[in-house]
């Protein structure tokens, strides 16, 4: 019995002595360098994230509890084969041809060995590559890209530099669209401006519940232009035979038509309805346009000017100012048969035109010129030197009368008009400046009526509007008798090279004693005396050697004059 257990055990032993030895053998270690895995990349139970890892394996390449490999001598270096392979990267998003409501566009990516992830704009990315995360196997978060579309390319990079990437082209609007502008007529064209990055469909609604609503698709592509970052323009025109099929089973009725916009997000905006009477028999006739106020040559003293327009049928009513508009035509009212309001003009001439267009786009003008003179004439500065001369100032847009009044109770009052084209020159702001000169044969005959009274004389002007100033009465006695001198044989007597004048005179209203030497190149009138001295003028004045011609005047202070005529050698 002793003899059969110890054999037992003899047996067994030599079994776990194989099994050991057998073992041993199929047990090693293994040196790994970063990124290699074991068994294999495929399979990657272990992979090295060090620099140089030591990995005890089966017989299989299988990684195995370090405590197999104690026996045995560490290795030396890696014995996996070379990473020549990419990393293996799935993008869970974004997805291909995706349509994202916001800016922020979730990127998932995930590889098999720790990689560097990128990702290129193949649009707006300026050729530069944009780094997401370095030695990952897993990343997820959100990118703030473009509105609209969007062609990206995502990149993998393992630490050996083996890559690999994928391009996705996909759409951002996380805009709604928006109409901001309609405008049509009844011959077919239409304007139509909105705002959106992704538009898809742009349709004309119209109809009625009466006879049911109908649909017609606007081409984006051949009608509309993006100005700049989804800022659409649209214009043209559906071709006026088709514009009247459209519209020939709503003749006679009254339409609702209007424009929706739909984005690729499948987002929605609907233009404001507008109401449209459908007559589509061509309308060629021109509106009857009356315009019974202003009227015409009429002259309004104030700057509020009532317009009372009519038409025989709907119309935009407009006017354009010809002086002062600038060329741009106003609109007064839209839709209307009669516009009945007052509008700010400017003072003076007026030339306007007035439009009237119906719902075919047929005009009717009519034009009127008339004035507007809101303010009142002001006379201002005032000279009269009773010889004939005159010199007025006066501020006023529209003059039409400039006149002198004088006379007295006793004789009757006289009118001297001006002539204001002839003799006044005007200034800015309406201000006028009027000189002249009559001779004073004219001006005697003017006061001789009067000669040795007292007289008022005033001036009066009168604008277009029949508005007039008048101006401060002044009172004026009238002199036509001229100075007498008393000696004209011994008025000088000379003194070498002086001459010493010597007058006696005969006026109770002197005013002054002049001389012009006519010996002179350029004679000019030259004073001697504006007082008397009991009567006399006395001055001596020295002239140049040689033969002088002298002729002296001597005036009242009503203008009147006498001559003297004289002659000296120096």
């Amino acid at each position: 019995m002793e003899f059969k257990r110890g054999l037992i055990i003899g047996i067994l032993g030599i079994i776990l002595i194989f099994v050991l030895i057998s073992n041993a053998s199929a047990y090693t270690y293994k040196c790994l360098t970063y990124g290699e895995s074991v068994p294999d990349k495929q399979d990657p139970r272990y992979t090295c994230h060090s620099s140089t890892c030591q990995i005890c394996v089966n017989n299989n390449n299988y990684p195995t509890h370090p405590g197999f490999c104690n026996e045995f001598e560490p290795c030396e270096g890696g014995s996996a084969n070379q990473d020549l392979e990419p990393p293996l990267l799935v993008i869970n998003s974004p997805i291909n041809d995706e349509i994202y409501s916001n800016r922020r566009v979730n990127f998932e990516l995930s590889t098999n060995e720790p990689s560097s992830y990128y990702y290129l704009d193949n649009i707006d990315g300026r050729n530069r590559w944009k780094r997401l995360s370095s030695k990952a196997t897993y990343y997820s978060k959100g990118i703030s890209l473009n509105e609209g579309f969007n062609d990206i390319t995502i990149r993998a990079v393992d630490i050996f530099g083996n890559d690999v990437n994928f391009i996705k082209k996909f759409y951002i609007d996380s805009k709604e669209p928006r109409i901001s502008n309609i405008e049509t007529d009844m011959k077919g064209w239409m304007k139509i401006k909105f705002t959106e990055d992704n538009p898809v469909t742009l349709i004309l609604h119209y109809g009625n519940i009466l006879t049911g609503y109908s649909q017609f698709p606007i081409n984006i592509e051949q009608f509309c232009v993006d100005k700049s970052r989804g800022r659409y323009e649209c214009e043209g025109s559906i071709p006026l035979d088709q514009f009247i099929q459209m519209l020939i089973p709503y003749n006679s009725q009254e339409i609702e038509s209007w424009f929706e916009l739909t984005d690729i997000s499948g987002s929605k905006d609907i233009s404001k309805k507008e109401i449209i009477f459908v007559d589509v028999i061509p309308d060629t006739t021109k509106p009857i346009l009356t315009v019974n106020s202003p009227i015409q040559d009429e002259v309004y003293n104030n700057r509020k000017v009532y317009f009372n327009l009519s038409s025989n049928e709907l119309v935009n009513f407009y006017y354009l100012d010809h002086i002062y508009g600038r060329d741009r035509i106003k609109k007064l009212d839209k839709d209307e048969t009669v516009f009945q309001k007052s509008i700010n003009l400017k003072d003076g001439l007026n030339d306007i035109t007035f439009i009237a267009i119906d719902k075919a786009g047929n005009e009717a003008t009519v034009r009127k010129t008339f004035y507007v003179d809101s303010k009142k004439p002001n006379l201002g500065k005032i000279e009269i030197d009773f010889r004939g001369g005159y010199y007025i100032e006066f501020k006023e847009y529209n003059p039409k009368l400039l006149v002198m009044k004088f006379g007295n109770e006793e004789k009757g009052y006289s009118t001297v008009p001006f002539d204001i084209q002839g003799m006044c020159e005007e200034g800015r702001n309406g201000k006028f400046e009027c000189e002249t000169q009559v001779s004073l044969l004219q001006f005697l005959a003017l006061i001789t009526p009067y000669k040795d009274s007292m007289i008022e004389y005033w001036f009066e002007l009168t604008d277009i509007a029949g508005e007039t100033d008048t101006s401060k009465k002044q009172k004026f006695y009238v002199d036509i008798t001229p100075p007498v001198i008393l000696n004209p044989e011994s008025v000088f007597s000379i003194d070498g090279r002086k001459i010493e004048f010597y007058l006696e005179i005969d006026e109770e209203n002197f005013d002054s004693i002049t001389y012009i030497d006519n010996s002179d190149s350029k004679p000019r009138e030259k004073r001697l005396c504006t007082r008397l001295k009991e009567g006399k003028c006395m001055k001596k004045t020295s002239f140049r050697t040689g033969s002088h011609e002298l002729t002296i005047f001597v005036f009242d202070e009503a203008g009147n004059m006498v001559t003297q005529d004289i002659g000296f050698v120096v």
